[in-house]
């Protein structure tokens, strides 16, 4: 591979990682409350649709509201890091 392909390949991988860093709050929080909302469905026999709903979303709210400053931070780092890289280049 050349090394604009080298370049491009670990471009695309620091930006996934970063994503998936990003996400990973919010995705464990809504993932432990839709098995704790499972688990109380089962136990009483209630297939309420928006009891399901209404939990995962008002957590993905508080959540994602609660770590929106961290996620700023890490956002801004990673494109001044990005911008900074692209100015080093020739």
């Amino acid at each position: 591979m050349n090394l604009t392909g080298d370049m491009v390949a670990l471009a695309a991988n620091r930006m996934l990682v970063e994503a998936l860093i990003l996400v990973s709050p919010p995705l464990a929080a809504v993932l432990l409350v839709g098995l704790v909302v499972s688990l109380i469905q089962v136990g009483t026999r209630m297939t309420d649709l928006t009891l399901g709903f209404v939990p995962r979303f008002a957590v993905i709210l508080l959540v994602t509201a609660l770590t929106l400053p961290w996620m700023g931070a890490r956002l801004s780092a990673y494109f001044v890091s990005n911008v900074a890289q692209a100015a080093d280049r020739p």
